[in-house]
């Protein structure tokens, strides 16, 4: 009778093994290793009891990387997740062991800050927010980014994780708004956010429909006294909230992706009515701005080129505005797309300067041809001498540059005889006039003998 052979296996290490790798995937973030919403939620529901047994505050911290789509869109997903593992494992430094550092989805984390209160928690955000100013570098390219937060409190804010975490988004929308890292969540907030997700399906329409409209403001040169070039400023004019100032729809635009049909709105608008007065016997440039994410659209440069001919607008006609802050973003994307308007004969103007912290080295690569100071140092040339320094060096600068050089902000004769003195070429500001429309400008023009 042949041996029979047992053979036993002990599948008990095995199934734990296996229990703990599905509870992993259910509970962690499979590209970071940070908890997951679901973790984060039951984490939240912890803290909350804890916090209130303990009669002490909790915070929930909301970040979003900015920009991050722009990553993923010029450097692929693969670098863009790159990117997000080197920010989650440097965020991670500027928390506690007691918090809770989870992932939620995309660029998009969330701190549970324990036993913290505002001044504690406002100290977490500025540690991360020092994290993230070294660049981070894949495949030996640098990329700078930077994030916006949003800071809500248990008890004052709400009860429950969803309700914090509602107004800490609140907040972090506050924060882009006012352009500043962080904010903390305010209750009279809530309205405003309201009226912004409301302006974003309305802004949209307004657009399609052509609702919108642009004053132009003229500026002088100051040589001949003439005025050869105005700035398009987009307004709104709402049927229900009237008119809607820039600062609150223009970071609507940016946050839902409306940017680019505005920007090629305004183009087309500044474009036409620049047709308009070469027909009328003025001879116009229109200057307008550009965003931050226009300067990293290349297919801006074709759309443009189509706007223009489809027009009679001689290209030298059209200028862009773009600020010195937007082309240190991404400085290479940047100046392919300015290579690109250029190549067209379109002029570019570097706007507010002074306010950035862009490198004169780089600037000098860039094809600009004007640089306008910004209206801070203008205003107060009269009592600072200071600011009238910073103005002279700024204006030598430019034209050691071979640009032309524009003072805005000017509001006063004395301020513009200054300027002159210190040769510079054009002033743009109330002393010269006001934003207006373009029948308005027309007349004011005719009026004043700006025609020549």
């Amino acid at each position: 009778m042949g041996a029979i052979v047992y053979t036993f296996h002990d599948v008990s290490t095995q199934k734990q093994l296996d229990e703990d790798q599905a509870t992993e995937r259910l509970l962690y973030d499979k590209l970071t290793g940070l908890p997951n919403r679901a973790l984060l939620e039951d984490r939240t529901e912890r803290a909350i009891l804890f916090a209130a047994r303990a009669n002490e505050p909790l915070g929930v911290l909301l970040l979003n990387i900015d920009r991050f789509k722009d990553v993923n869109d010029a450097l692929g997903h693969t670098v863009g997740d790159a990117v997000i593992v080197m920010v989650a494992e440097r965020l991670k430094t500027a928390l506690r062991a007691s918090d809770t550092f989870a992932r939620l989805i995309g660029d998009e984390f969330v701190a549970l800050l324990r036993c913290s209160d505002e001044e504690s928690a406002l100290l977490v955000a500025s540690r991360i927010e020092a994290a993230l100013e070294e660049p981070f570098v894949v495949d030996r390219q640098p990329i700078a980014l930077s994030a916006s937060m949003g800071i809500s409190f248990y008890p004052d804010h709400g009860t429950n994780g969803g309700d914090l975490l509602q107004h800490a988004d609140v907040a972090l929308q506050n924060a882009r708004l006012l352009n500043t890292p962080c904010a903390l969540y305010r209750s009279e907030e809530d309205e405003h956010t309201a009226r912004r997700l409301g302006l974003r399906a309305e802004l949209r329409d307004a657009i399609e429909q052509d609702l919108l409209f642009q004053y132009y403001q003229p500026k002088r040169t100051l040589a001949t006294g003439r005025v050869e070039e105005v700035e398009a400023l987009v307004r709104w004019s709402h049927p229900a909230h009237g008119f809607v100032p820039p600062s609150e729809f223009i970071p609507v635009a940016e946050r839902w992706n409306a940017i680019k049909p505005l920007t090629l709105w305004a183009l087309r608008t500044g474009i036409r009515q620049s047709a308009a007065w070469t027909a009328a016997g003025l001879d116009l440039a229109v200057s307008v701005n550009l965003s931050a994410r226009d300067l990293h659209d290349r297919d801006l440069p074709g759309a443009v080129s189509d706007l223009l001919s489809a027009s009679t607008v001689d290209p030298r006609h059209l200028v862009v505005e773009v600020t010195e802050s937007m082309l240190m973003v991404d400085p290479d994307r940047a100046r392919f797309v300015l290579d690109q308007l250029r190549a067209l004969g379109i002029r570019i103007s570097i706007d507010d300067f002074g306010t950035g912290y862009s490198s004169l080295a780089y600037l000098s690569r860039l094809p600009l041809d004007e640089l306008k100071i910004d209206t801070s140092f203008v205003v107060g040339m009269e009592q600072s001498e200071h600011n009238q320094l910073i103005v002279s060096a700024t204006i030598d600068l430019g034209h050691r540059l071979g640009l032309t050089v524009t003072a805005e902000g000017v509001e006063t004769e004395s301020t513009l005889n200054m300027l002159d003195a210190m040769h510079c070429d054009l002033v743009q500001g109330y002393y010269v006039s006001a934003p207006m429309t373009a029948d308005d400008l027309t007349r004011w023009m005719y009026r004043d003998g700006e025609q020549g």
